[in-house]
């Protein structure tokens, strides 16, 4: 959802919120916050796995 990623400085911030897999019921928040570098690292990862994907 878009109110779960927002930018703070030069970083982008997302939250997820998942289900507990040991309480039921309840669930746990993860705040992950990725730099241009984490992001730019990601989209090469993402080409580099689409080019896998071709080569099969």
């Amino acid at each position: 959802m878009a109110e779960d990623v927002s930018v703070a400085g030069d970083e982008i911030v997302l939250t997820i919120v998942v289900n507990d897999i040991y309480s039921k019921g309840s669930s746990q928040r993860y705040t992950i916050s990725l730099s241009a570098d984490d992001v730019a690292t990601i989209l090469d990862g993402a080409d580099f796995a689409e080019e896998l994907k071709a080569a099969e």
